[in-house]
């Protein structure tokens, strides 16, 4: 790939990290990373549900970060973020084709698009887990994305979106919070969860 493909890696690792591990303030869920000292596998039996399993890493090295569509790929890094994180399940909204592909990054359920539609979507998790989902990554982040995931998240969960926010404002309530996440590593409120992240990178 080239170097500004190659570039684009870890701007997609850190909107992954930092959306799921920052402080609030610098646009995350201030969850505890697991590269910190109790973070691996903290969230044991508890569920998550990442928006949007649908490329793989190669094709974002060859194609994504060339035509800037670096969102299709945050979905795997949370993945295995998440997986090293300890949630389980974790569920992702993929096409059929992928299935395979997500669950050997760690994905338990991939609820296919042309299975489950997002108005069936909290029925079905529901089958699946009788745990609250208090976690909901969406790299997909578009309105139709948005609500859904609002829909699904229990009440006093957390929705990290990675664009602006399009949740219906008549739905909102003070119970489920909405995480802006911000990517930058270098704002003064993003620098820790950075240094500490980019520490534990070969």
């Amino acid at each position: 790939i080239s170097l500004d493909q190659a570039g684009a890696i870890p701007l997609v690792l850190s909107t992954a990290a930092l959306g799921l591990y920052s402080a609030k303030e610098g646009g995350g869920a201030a969850l505890t990373a697991p590269w910190l000292e109790g973070g691996r596998g903290k969230y044991a039996g508890q569920p998550i549900l990442i928006f949007g399993g649908s490329s793989s890493v190669g094709q974002f090295g060859a194609s994504c970060a060339a035509s800037g569509r670096i969102e299709r790929s945050l979905n795997h890094l949370a993945i295995q973020l998440a997986k090293l994180s300890g949630f389980s399940p974790i569920l992702t909204t993929a096409s059929a084709r992928n299935e395979a592909y997500l669950k050997s990054l760690g994905a338990t359920h991939v609820l296919t698009r042309e299975a489950v539609p997002l108005s069936s979507l909290g029925s079905e998790i529901k089958k699946i887990t009788s745990h609250p989902l208090k976690v909901v990554y969406d790299s997909i982040s578009s309105a139709e994305t948005q609500n859904a995931a609002y829909d699904v998240v229990a009440p006093g969960g957390q929705v990290m979106l990675v664009t602006a926010c399009a949740i219906d404002e008549a739905k909102r309530t003070s119970d489920k919070v909405i995480v802006q996440v911000f990517g930058s590593v270098h704002t003064p409120q993003n620098r820790p969860s950075g240094v500490a992240l980019y520490k534990n990178l070969t």
